[in-house]
């Protein structure tokens, strides 16, 4: 089995899984860096004040108040998926988290089992006065 063409056919099948993550890492680093320019641009407008117009939840901003946050001030508006690779990547207490907690207690930031995600208010801070974010 180790004659020229079994050589030739796993370099070429293995060319596909390679070039499949390379496209997934392009594809999440213009995404980052789309929601570094939405960042940058609010970086000098985001505090808690600011946050209350567009919070419609008590306990933090639902995706799509974060949409609206973003579109009104940088312009930028994203898709319902990228939204929540945003809220996983923001969240000081992310989806993933959430599901390992109980289903019946209250989470900071998302809420009772079953309701749309909240990011909190402390967290958008957070992100617009931060750094880059890798989606």
């Amino acid at each position: 089995l180790e004659s020229g063409f079994m050589r030739f056919l796993a370099a070429l099948l293995c060319l596909f899984p390679v070039c499949i993550g390379f496209t997934a890492v392009v594809v999440g680093f213009f995404k980052s860096t789309r929601l570094d320019k939405a960042r940058k641009q609010m970086q000098h407008i985001v505090d808690h004040e600011g946050l209350h117009q567009f919070a419609r939840h008590e306990g933090g901003l639902s995706m799509e108040a974060f949409n609206d946050l973003c579109q009104t001030h940088s312009g930028i508006k994203f898709e319902r998926l990228d939204l929540q690779l945003i809220f996983n990547a923001l969240s000081s207490n992310p989806a993933w988290r959430a599901q390992v907690a109980a289903s019946t207690q209250p989470r900071q930031g998302y809420g009772y089992a079953g309701e749309a995600p909240l990011l909190p208010k402390e967290d958008v801070v957070a992100w617009a006065k931060g750094g880059f974010v890798f989606l």
